[in-house]
């Protein structure tokens, strides 16, 4: 069943569904309705207006936010679970850190976080973006002692 909540900041004036529509609410002389969303480089995007100030959002933080509240934008973001970033349902959005949203989508052999098989020496590298840095952790003949190491240095920093 398709649930309609007031966008947070734009109450009275827009609304967002948990299957990640987004409709205007009738006001001074406009019909109100659905919007439909225009794609920005990569999310769906919505231009929205409030007294005379225009501002553009994604689609999937508004979702989000309006039915779970702010988050913490600065350490967290809104991960498309399924990877579609048109699928703005929101059983699709959860609240995830940077690093997990990057390690996900992360294609390794290993199945660890920052550890892959190194093909020239036939050994499991391992290496961690650390302070914006991308570090190299070294070689290991065991995937465990590797994924061992990255959480090691993940850790301490």
């Amino acid at each position: 069943m398709e649930y309609w909540v007031d966008v947070i900041d734009y109450e009275g004036f827009y609304e967002v569904s948990n299957f990640g529509r987004v409709r205007s609410k009738q006001r001074n002389g406009t019909r109100g309705g659905i919007r439909v969303p225009v794609n920005g480089k990569r999310y769906l995007i919505l231009n929205m207006s409030k007294e005379g100030k225009k501002k553009t959002r994604r689609i999937h933080q508004l979702v989000f936010e309006s039915f779970n509240g702010r988050y913490d934008r600065k350490n967290f973001v809104i991960d498309h679970i399924d990877n579609n970033p048109h699928n703005n349902n929101l059983t699709n959005l959860r609240l995830v850190s940077h690093r997990e949203n990057v390690a996900k989508d992360v294609k390794n052999t290993s199945g660890y976080t920052g550890v892959s098989w190194h093909k020239p020496l036939s050994k499991w590298r391992t290496q961690a973006v650390i302070n914006g840095v991308k570090k190299h952790l070294g070689y290991y003949d065991c995937k465990l002692r590797a994924a061992y190491e990255y959480n090691k240095a993940i850790k301490n920093n």
